[in-house]
């Protein structure tokens, strides 16, 4: 992306993701009580380049100054001003039971994003009025999420859905 520095401007974001449906093993195929049960894990790694255009370079205005026509810098150069990057983690597993009655999941996740994009205002005894886009502060997420179906009520006239979840 043009919006960063001349060296940062390409980004690499791989992902990789794995599952295992166990309700199709052998041991548990012919399982009346258990229909789909499927575990899977996941990591990525996404890129934000959501700033404006020119973020990295010097931007000037016109101004007036002693009623003289005048330039001033509106944003500061930034060469080292590179992607945003979130690295998440997620787990799970997906279970079915009762011929579809019951079924939910449980997942954990952890993203972690690291270079934010932040625009930075000059400090006043600077005499600057300009700002400049850097990578500053982390942030990081994590948690438990459980969801729960049940279908309490199935009958030709009348379904009940019922569904549960939690955040941790």
């Amino acid at each position: 992306s043009s919006r960063f520095g001349a060296s940062n401007r390409y980004g690499t974001f791989p992902a990789a993701s794995v599952g295992w449906i166990i309700s199709q093993e052998d041991f548990l195929k012919d399982s009346n009580f258990v229909n789909l049960l499927k575990l899977r894990g996941s990591i990525g790694v996404t890129g934000n380049a959501g700033i404006g255009n020119f973020a990295s370079l010097g931007l000037f205005n016109g101004s007036s100054y002693n009623k003289q026509s005048a330039i001033n810098p509106s944003q500061l150069v930034n060469q080292d001003l590179k992607w945003e990057k979130t690295t998440t983690w997620n787990g799970g597993l997906d279970f079915g039971l009762l011929n579809g009655r019951i079924s939910g999941a449980i997942d954990g996740y952890y993203r972690e994003t690291e270079d934010l994009l932040n625009s930075v205002k000059m400090p006043v005894g600077t005499n600057f009025n300009a700002q400049m886009m850097k990578n500053i502060g982390s942030l990081k997420n994590y948690g438990v999420e459980f969801s729960i179906n049940a279908k309490p009520i199935v009958s030709k006239d009348f379904t009940w859905d019922l569904t549960l979840e939690f955040n941790l």
